[in-house]
């Protein structure tokens, strides 16, 4: 399977429960969602209006990293957990 399969799937995890594996799934086609999704629009900004490309790369590199956040803790709680202290309020 090549890598960009691989990025679509989520990974095994640890949960018995189905109703956290449910959750873990969702989460996981949400956050992949979004960083296809924020990646297509960065790529539009990039070609149609460079001037504004930073904010929407910046909202792509979170995203991604959150993708790689949450493949790499499998784990809901503590990704939401390690979020909460970082989450700055503009």
């Amino acid at each position: 399977m090549s890598f960009s399969l691989a990025f679509l799937l989520p990974p095994k995890t640890d949960y018995k429960d189905l109703y956290d594996v449910g959750k873990f799934d969702l989460t996981w086609k949400m956050v992949v969602f979004n960083s296809v999704f924020l990646g297509v629009v960065t790529l539009g900004y990039l070609l149609f209006e460079p001037k504004a490309v930073g904010a929407a790369l910046y909202a792509w590199i979170i995203s991604l990293l959150l993708n790689f956040a949450l493949a790499y803790l499998k784990s809901i709680g503590s990704l939401a957990h390690s979020m909460q202290s970082t989450v700055v309020f503009f």
